[in-house]
């Protein structure tokens, strides 16, 4: 069985509204045996929340829609933990066996239709609990993610091959941690959060990004990470849409870095 829960926090995403659902689209295919999305929606200040309305109601796809207060004031620790905080509250998705969650960020733009069946094959063919693809910028080959990504406690850097040792990886690989979209086994998933509980005040006073911090707490329970270097999805490139890079300004209505 492939039974997926898909989530992402959403807010004040409007210009690029359509290529996200469209990539959310993507994610499902004949393959899998069952896939339910839990987007979970901000009090945007913009279109973003009528635009996912239209999309829940045309797109024929399981969703759950959720609308949620969140705090100007909230970071990126708290905007992750949020989300992942609100799906372990939903009982109705913690007794329905589902065999993997993805987390997902809401400025990703292209997702080839394949990613969802490569991940979970490539997981299980390296035993894997935790595994996400590579993330690049729109319209670059840089890499995106290169606070997260991680690989013996060295960061990912910009320019290929990427990995901190210089080394080209053809097939998916051990690191410390990743980002932006990660695939978890649920059971290893519901297993880091009630852990991760007992850290967020210390990953909160670190200034932590959520999913550094949850991965920092699924290697200290032993659980494999990988990136996936064959699998590879787009974030969007901010600077397009007149955005500052590492800036909430525009989600949150005040100037303060991400980390």
């Amino acid at each position: 069985m492939n039974k997926v829960l898909i989530s992402s926090i959403v807010r004040n995403i409007e210009p690029w509204a359509g290529k996200f659902l469209n990539s959310l689209t993507h994610l499902k295919n004949g393959s899998l045996d069952d896939v339910d999305y839990l987007l979970i929606e901000g009090n945007s200040t913009d279109e973003t929340y009528s635009l996912l309305n239209k999309w829940v109601d045309s797109c024929k796809l399981n969703v759950t829609l959720i609308k949620h207060d969140l705090p100007e004031t909230m970071d990126t620790m708290d905007r992750v933990m949020t989300s992942i905080e609100l799906i372990s509250d939903i009982e109705l998705y913690l007794t329905s066996n589902m065999d993997y969650i993805m987390l997902i960020d809401a400025d990703t733009i292209e997702i080839p239709n394949n990613v969802l069946t490569t991940l979970i094959e490539d997981m299980k063919k390296c035993n894997a609990d935790i595994i996400a693809p590579y993330v690049l910028i729109a319209g670059t080959d840089k890499f995106y993610d290169t606070y997260v990504f991680r690989m013996n406690n060295k960061k990912f850097g910009h320019a290929p091959p990427y990995t901190p040792d210089k080394e080209t990886y053809t097939t998916p690989f051990e690191v410390d941690s990743v980002g932006t979209c990660l695939l978890f086994k649920s059971s290893v998933f519901m297993n880091v959060i009630v852990e991760n509980k007992k850290y967020r005040e210390e990953y909160q006073k670190l200034k932590m990004d959520g999913y550094l911090g949850l991965c920092k707490t699924a290697k200290a329970l032993g659980y494999l990470i990988f990136a996936d270097p064959t699998v590879r999805i787009t974030h969007a490139n901010l600077t397009t849409y007149g955005l500052r890079w590492h800036d909430i300004t525009y989600w949150y209505g005040k100037s303060k870095p991400l980390y």
